[in-house]
């Protein structure tokens, strides 16, 4: 198959969630299939260089800027609000990247054209007739809901702007989705929230695909088991207010009543993205390792006996929990932690609500060596068996295939999804 894949930023390097996730697929993909990728982003040559190098087989059209006044972009959203689509388009839509687009339509025969996340389906509209994947990853609308729902204050501006967001992004699920050959979520939770927004949409779902680099050896392993019992270490993405409030319940709670018990024990925290108010908290804070960036998050995360992911909100499925089962650490999460794993509690991690039960799941793995072993063993060979590239690798590919094949309908769409205003 010939894809072209339309992405919101150049997915290297693979560092967060919308990225890892392009990264992933496109490197598996990319193996038997001719890729190649549209982007919009920064035109940091330095990174754009060393993503060909990582993935030789790839051909790069080009990297369109999409960088605009405040005064053009708040234009953008009220003219999207306007003509009901989402406010967030605004930041993405780029003549340049149309432009660029359009030429590689024209010099070109694609068999399917794949749409990452939710604000690059608006240029569906470019190539209405060609098969088409649309990758949100999460029911976005349902997302911003979750995140409305975790701002401590109730007429907050952050939760006005969420509902706003979750009001036209759940407008423009019920209403174009229906038009891409295939529809791609990470989790069945998000796949039913789209099937009952409408019946007619085509979802499918496969996981984030783990990259190899995260099965490491018996011998990795071994190299940080001394010790390591005494280090508990949550890792996050601190901008989502789900998180923090997760974070801070476990820091003021949890914590101090696992520190009565285990004095020693070690508390780290890996954040990006985190707001000063929140740096300075937990710099302030006793007994607290505060990191913003690592180099090696492998070897960062293997120094740790337990991680402990507290999410209050989030869709889909959470990177940083694969990664760690993958790496036989074993997890202590809550239910939104594991959200759209296949795994059995209390044997591939530990899913727990309150703070008094991840205060006793984590003292029993804190206390015995075996128990950390026997759970993050399992969650290895699940990840193995169910989230490795060749395995979630082949789920995707069969997702194309099908979208080649002819949508469910029978027809293609010509209609526009979306306005632009440039």
């Amino acid at each position: 198959m010939k894809i072209l894949f339309l992405l919101q930023d150049i997915p290297f390097p693979a560092t967060e969630g919308i990225r890892l996730k392009a990264y992933s697929l496109i490197k598996y993909l990319a193996k038997s299939h001719e890729c190649h990728v549209l982007s919009l982003g920064d035109s940091d040559q330095e990174r754009i260089n060393k993503f060909v190098i990582e993935i030789p087989q790839v051909k790069l059209i080009g990297v369109a800027a999409n960088k605009v006044s405040t005064l053009r972009l708040l234009c953008r959203k009220i003219y999207n609000i306007l003509h009901g689509m989402p406010p967030s388009f605004a930041t993405y839509q780029s003549k340049a990247f149309e432009d660029l687009l359009q030429k590689a339509l024209n010099e070109t025969e694609y068999d399917v054209v794949h749409y990452d996340i939710i604000n690059m389906a608006q240029y569906f509209r470019c190539a209405p007739n060609i098969p088409s994947v649309h990758s949100p990853n999460d029911a976005t609308s349902l997302s911003y809901i979750g995140k409305a729902e975790q701002e401590t204050a109730f007429l907050s501006v952050s939760r006005f702007r969420y509902l706003i967001s979750a009001f036209f992004m759940r407008v423009y699920e019920k209403k174009y989705y229906e038009k891409f050959s295939v529809v791609h979520v990470v989790s069945p939770i998000d796949e039913e929230y789209l099937n009952r927004l409408n019946p007619r949409i085509t979802v499918r779902v496969a996981p984030i695909i783990v990259d190899n680099k995260y099965f490491i050896t018996e011998a990795h392993r071994k190299k940080y088991r001394n010790g390591s019992h005494k280090m508990i270490t949550i890792v996050g993405d601190l901008a989502i207010q789900g998180i923090v409030n997760g974070l801070i319940e476990f820091v003021e709670v949890t914590l101090p009543a696992i520190q009565n018990k285990h004095p020693t024990v070690t508390f780290r925290v890996l954040g990006r993205n985190a707001s000063p108010k929140i740096k300075n908290y937990l710099r302030e804070r006793p007994n607290l390792e505060f990191f913003e960036w690592v180099d090696d998050f492998i070897d960062f995360l293997l120094a740790t006996g337990v991680v402990v992911i507290p999410d209050k909100a989030g869709t889909g499925i959470k990177n940083r929990v694969l990664q760690a089962m993958a790496m036989g650490l074993p997890v202590v999460g809550t239910p939104r932690a594991f959200e759209g794993i296949d795994m059995e509690n209390n044997v591939h991690g530990m899913i727990r609500s309150t703070p008094a039960e991840f205060c006793e799941a984590i003292l029993q793995l804190l206390s015995s060596d075996a128990a950390r072993r026997q759970i993050g063993d399992a969650a290895n060979l699940l990840i193995r068996n169910k989230y490795s590239e060749d395995v979630a690798g082949d789920m995707f590919q069969k997702i194309y295939e099908q979208a080649v094949r002819g949508r469910s309908t029978g027809a293609v769409s010509t209609g526009k999804p979306s306005l632009v205003l440039y």
